[in-house]
This record gives structure tokens, sequence and C-alpha cells, in this order.
């Protein structure tokens, strides 16, 4: 799903459901491709919905984007931080 809210000041919520127990990674990357942090790492999730907070506070305002990964699954949304 796509966080909510979008465009956001200072935090936004990330969801995503999962039908299957899998291994997820969550992280947010700048526009470069850095990746500046992981909100999951190779954590092992049952099928369900699950919500992650990103308190951008100490970022700039910009462009960002998140990665959910796991199982050979892979999906990227855009993030627009506006302060």
């Amino acid at each position: 799903e796509q966080n909510y809210p979008n465009p956001f000041n200072p935090s936004t919520t990330i969801t995503f459901s999962l039908q299957q127990a899998m291994k997820v990674t969550l992280k947010i990357f700048d526009t470069q491709g850095n990746e500046i942090l992981k909100l999951r790492n190779q954590e092992h999730l049952q099928a369900g919905k699950y919500q992650n907070e990103w308190d951008a506070s100490r970022y700039p305002s910009g462009l960002y984007f998140y990665c959910l990964q796991g199982n050979g699954f892979s999906e990227t949304k855009k993030l627009l931080l506006l302060k």
C-alpha cells in the first residue's frame, strides 16, 4: 500500500499485507539510491497486515523511496517529505 499521509511532515505510516509467512526487509532510500534507514531487516513475519511509522524529522525535505522485499517479491514506492 502507499504510505499515508503522502506528502508528510514529519512522520508517515507504511502499511503492507502478507498472504503467507516470510522474511521481510523494508528500507528507505534517498534519490541517489543510498540506503538511509532499515525499518525491518529480514524479519520473519506471519501472514497479516503490518504498519511501520517513519519519523523523518531529522531528514531534509525531498523525495524518498521505500522498498519492501520478501520471498522473491520486491516493491518500491515514493514518499514526499515536505517541511
